[in-house]
C-alpha cells in the first residue's frame, strides 16, 4: 500500500517503516531508531545509509544489503525492499529512498511516497541509472525478519552519532 511521507525530508524514516511494519514495528520506535525528534527537524545527514543500518540493528531487524542487480533478478521481497535513489544532476546530494512495489519482467515499481508521486515504474535501465549515479553511497536493503538480539556494528553507530550531533 503506497505511503505518502510525513515531511520534506523523511523519505528514509517512512520507507522503513513500510518495510518493517509487518513485523509489528510502529513509526514512533522507527523514529526514535533513527534519532528523528520532530519532521520539522530532521536532515538530509540524518538519512544516511549507515544511520538507516544502525537503526535497523537497533530495532532488531534482521535485514541484508542488496544491489540493483538482485532487483533485476527479482531475488529480493517486495514491500520489503528499500533503494536509495539518486538525482542524475546532483547524486550525492539530491538522493531519495523509495519502498520496492512490485517488479516485472521489464522494470520495477516503486512506492516513491511524495505527494506528487506516489508510485513510478522504472525501466531496468533507469533504476540502474538512478541507484549507481551516488557513487558510493549506491544502496539497498531488504528486511528479512526479527533477530532476538543483534549486537549493533560500532561503525555504523559512530557514523549515526557523528551525523545526528553535528551536521544538523
Amino acid at each position: 500500500m503506497p505511503h505518502v511521507q510525513r515531511g520534506a525530508l523523511t523519505c528514509g524514516p517512512d520507507s522503513m517503516f513500510q518495510a518493517v511494519k509487518h513485523l509489528g514495528i510502529t513509526q514512533k520506535q522507527v523514529d526514535d531508531a533513527y534519532g528523528l525528534e520532530s519532521v520539522e527537524s530532521f536532515g538530509n545527514m540524518q538519512d544516511t545509509p549507515m544511520n538507516a543500518a544502525d537503526s535497523l540493528d537497533k530495532l532488531g531487524v534482521k535485514w541484508r544489503w542488496v544491489d540493483v542487480n538482485r532487483m533485476m533478478k527479482m531475488e529480493c521481497c517486495p514491500g520489503k525492499t528499500v533503494i536509495l535513489l539518486h538525482s542524475l544532476k546532483n547524486p550525492i546530494f539530491a538522493q531519495h529512498w523509495a519502498v520496492v512495489e512490485a517488479f516485472y519482467g521489464s522494470g520495477v515499481t516503486l512506492d516513491m511516497g511524495t505527494p506528487d508521486m506516489i508510485a513510478k515504474t522504472y525501466a531496468w535501465a533507469q533504476l540502474k541509472a538512478l541507484y549507481t549515479a551516488g557513487g558510493p553511497t549506491n544502496t539497498a536493503y531488504e528486511v528479512l525478519g526479527m533477530v532476538e538480539k543483534k549486537k549493533v556494528n560500532i561503525f555504523y553507530r559512530f557514523w549515526a552519532f557523528i551525523s545526528a550531533k553535528f551536521y544538523r
